[in-house]
């Protein structure tokens, strides 16, 4: 998987159908290792995934397979209970 950011947001400020295809200000910027079961942290954000983050307003996030899936792929995010966002700034 991989993270594509927005400054600002993808379509309106909650996730919306249309967001997978809005234009993003920086794309695959991040990547997360395949998993099967607990925990996994991303790489850390590339130069363009960081100055795409927006110092006073809001930035947003989205997750995407890198390829086309040649079977079915899924990751469940529960709302509130399986997925923490930690940002370290330095």
């Amino acid at each position: 998987m991989v993270v594509d950011v927005k400054n600002g947001t993808f379509g309106a400020a909650a996730t919306e159908t249309t967001d997978w295809a809005a234009a993003a200000d920086a794309s695959a910027v991040a990547a997360i290792d395949a998993f099967a079961s607990g925990t996994k942290a991303s790489s850390g954000f590339s130069a363009a995934g960081l100055g795409a983050i927006s110092k006073t307003g809001r930035t947003q996030l989205r997750l995407r397979f890198s390829q086309n899936q040649a079977a079915t792929a899924y990751i469940f995010l529960g709302q509130g209970a399986g997925a923490t966002l930690t940002l370290t700034y330095k």
